[in-house]
């Protein structure tokens, strides 16, 4: 503990600082300049129909935001087991530890970018394996459907009506457990590095992108008391972008995206409560530079192996506000 947290705060205050290198009301002054909307097109890498880099519904931010949610941030059934004492029949043996556990999450919701509105429906399966009590290798398949809705295009007011938006991928990963429940310890760390592929496009706009992600996370838990558990989830994320069919050749092919929060949690037996406050911020210029995550939810431990989970997420920024529930539920064997 002497070291390890004064190495997280450091983490988080680094991302931070890197995030406001540049003035924050800089990018809100220049896009202010012009109408973004008819100079630069539905197909401009920085417009609100952008499949990738532009805003909180591009692929970019997408694919930081599952990197972050299954590595910087716990699901509810992880951090029950995290700090619970083993089951009698569950001697500290490596068999007991070599374990898998599989998620299905469905979520649904709206959100408002610029001044046009999607409907967002999502899916998202992980997938873990346990390796030994220090280690596990993750996988994770996120699917969406993103409907973009009365879409006028260009100065004439071409109406193209709704447009969909298809999105599928895979993300790879490794989690290290620094600090583990046989340390005897209140606090447990783990640091998860990552790779992923994903691709997003659309007929109806004539455009789609491949992004390639590499992401680093940290996920460091402390045990208040017998009920309360407090996390601190930090990510980074890289993402390169490669156009498809008309999307045009981007105006930067790569894009960074810093993610930073705290968690919540209450257990009072079968039943944790949780919230959170996300912070996600975009270090190369975008239609919509960062936005904040605010999150409630609530999990039951039907049996040992088997949990329900439900989360209600509301996200805000500059020209950009959206809301989304999600349910879903967790195997373990």
């Amino acid at each position: 503990m002497k070291y390890c947290l004064p190495l997280i705060l450091a983490v988080a205050i680094a991302t931070t600082a890197l995030a406001q290198t540049q003035p924050p009301d800089y990018w809100e002054e220049e896009w202010d300049h012009h109408d973004w909307y008819h100079e630069e097109g539905y197909d401009s890498p920085d417009s609100p129909l952008a499949v990738t880099d532009g805003t909180p519904q591009s692929t970019s931010a997408m694919v930081a935001l599952e990197v972050a949610s299954d590595a910087a941030f716990l699901r509810v059934d992880e951090t029950v087991e995290l700090f619970e004492e083993p089951a009698p029949d569950e001697a500290a043996t490596e068999v007991a530890v070599q374990r898998s556990a599989i998620d299905i999450d469905f979520g649904i919701g709206s959100a408002t970018v610029g001044d046009i509105d999607f409907d967002l429906y999502t899916v998202r399966v992980p997938y873990s394996r346990t390796l030994h009590k220090r280690g596990s290798v993750s996988l994770l398949v996120p699917l969406s459907i993103t409907r973009a809705k009365d879409v006028i295009l260009g100065e004439d007011g071409v109406s193209l009506g709704n447009a969909s938006i298809y999105g599928g991928g895979v993300v790879a990963g490794y989690a290290h457990r620094v600090f583990i429940k046989e340390d005897g310890k209140p606090y447990r760390w783990r640091v998860s590095p990552s790779a992923g592929l994903f691709l997003r496009e659309s007929s109806d706009l004539n455009q789609g992108a491949w992004v390639y992600n590499l992401g680093l996370s940290s996920s460091f838990a402390y045990r208040l008391d017998e009920h309360w558990v407090i996390n601190m989830g930090n990510s980074l994320s890289l993402a390169w972008n490669s156009g498809r069919k008309d999307y045009p050749d981007p105006i930067r092919d790569n894009q960074q995206v810093v993610i930073n929060g705290i968690q919540v949690f209450y257990l009072a037996n079968r039943w944790t409560h949780h919230a959170y406050v996300m912070d996600t911020r975009f270090l190369r210029s975008s239609f919509i530079d960062n936005f904040q995550a605010y999150a409630i939810g609530t999990g039951y431990r039907i049996t040992r192996s088997r949990s329900f989970q439900a989360t209600l997420v509301y996200e805000n920024g500059s020209r950009y506000e959206s809301i989304r529930g999600m349910i879903g539920t967790t195997w373990k064997f």
